[in-house]
């Protein structure tokens, strides 16, 4: 399910914070957050996204994170449970560490 997923990343990630799913658009995960998503059109963009002044966010999957990561200048901050087919959440900045 994408709710746990999806939950923390509205618990880490300001409302107007830019945030895109890779390699598709997932539609629960746009449900579970309410809020919309950063379209990305091919890898280009992905890396442009990535690279942005201001803080992003990525649920990306494990798949395409093990392929792509290296060239992503992002950190990873959750991750769901499935550990074959999955989604991790990197943010370009880490987020405030909770008080």
């Amino acid at each position: 399910s994408a709710r746990p997923l999806a939950g923390r990343l509205l618990e880490l990630a300001p409302a107007g914070e830019p945030w895109a799913i890779w390699p598709r658009l997932d539609a629960p995960f746009v449900f579970y957050t309410r809020r919309f998503a950063v379209e990305l059109e091919g890898e280009a963009e992905l890396a442009a996204f990535a690279r942005r002044p201001e803080r992003v966010w990525l649920l990306i999957t494990k798949p395409e994170l093990e392929r792509l990561g290296p060239a992503l200048p992002l950190v990873e901050v959750a991750r769901d449970e499935n550990r074959r087919e999955g989604y991790v959440l990197l943010a370009s900045k880490p987020p405030p560490a909770p008080s």
